[in-house]
């Protein structure tokens, strides 16, 4: 491979110049992370407003299910770690 850049070419110069300005977009904080940020907030508020209204079913069917899928993802990881 050759390296075609030159001394002398302005154009990269000005490129780099136009991204330095631009904003970036890679923030945790633009409009997806933050609808992310907002549903996780939410779905971590709700156990506790159920314990909270006396629903003490749905805490221990949510705590339930939290317990097999973490047996479910260590099956998983024991299967595809042990096979071949």
């Amino acid at each position: 491979m050759t390296n075609n850049t030159s001394l002398t070419n302005s154009a990269p110069q000005a490129a780099t110049a136009d991204t330095a300005l631009a904003p970036k977009t890679d923030s945790h904080f633009d409009r997806k992370g933050l609808v992310q940020m907002a549903l996780l907030g939410l779905l971590l508020l709700v156990p506790v407003a159920a314990y909270l209204l006396g629903h003490i079913y749905y805490v221990n069917l949510a705590s339930r299910m939290t317990i097999i899928a973490m047996a479910a993802v260590g099956l998983n990881l024991a299967i595809g770690y042990g096979a071949w």
